[in-house]
């Protein structure tokens, strides 16, 4: 792979594998698509062996209940307002802008 050198800034994360040098998302899985044990989705983790033990977790079923950390969908509906500076009073322009407010 990319120098097969597992220190420096940025070292290769699989040194014993020439297809495979980094690994974006650390779930143990090789970023590039032609290499071995290539990561499907290079950016985000998944429920591999590796992803669980980095969390301390021995199965899926150790992880925490993703409902107590997500708000209330009027709090979304809120935020999002706030954050677009939609006038929910306005009448719909038939375009849709989502670029943020000047």
């Amino acid at each position: 792979g990319y120098g097969d050198n597992p220190s420096g800034p940025n070292g290769d994360w699989f040194p014993d594998d020439p297809s495979q040098w980094w690994d974006t998302d650390g779930d143990g899985y090789g970023d590039n698509p032609d290499g071995s044990q290539n990561d499907v989705c290079p950016t985000m983790y998944g429920t591999t062996t590796l992803f669980l033990e980095r969390l301390g977790l021995d199965t899926v079923q150790d992880l925490p209940k993703l409902s107590d950390f997500v708000p209330e969908a009027e709090v979304v509906e809120t935020l999002e307002v706030a954050l677009r500076g939609v006038d929910e009073t306005a009448e719909p322009s038939g375009t849709s802008d989502l670029s943020p407010p000047t």
